[in-house]
């Protein structure tokens, strides 16, 4: 594969979305995610860092589709990330802009 390091960002990016997602609906009715500070922390942080991460992938993933270049990412995991994307930005801008 020529592109793998492409492969490995939405990975990451995926991981980082369960993180986002289970931090933002988890920690609206619980005051401590698990029973484990150092967990909590890495949840918050890899949920966080998963919107900027999602930002950055979908744009490299922009540039790909209109270059017309293969792209080397599952569907499933594309569609993911994005419906991820969509919902962070949801949370971030509506929600919490209130």
């Amino acid at each position: 594969m020529k592109y793998k390091w492409l492969s490995f960002l939405s990975q990451v990016a995926a991981i980082c979305n369960v993180c986002s997602l289970f931090m933002i609906f988890a920690s609206r009715w619980v005051n401590n995610i698990t029973s484990y500070q150092a967990i909590d922390g890495t949840i918050i942080i890899l949920g966080f860092l998963a919107f900027f991460l999602n930002i950055v992938l979908q744009a490299i993933l922009f540039v790909f589709r209109v270059t017309k270049k293969e792209i080397p990412v599952a569907p499933w995991l594309r569609i993911f990330n994005i419906a991820a994307l969509g919902l962070q930005l949801i949370y971030y801008f509506v929600v919490l802009g209130r």
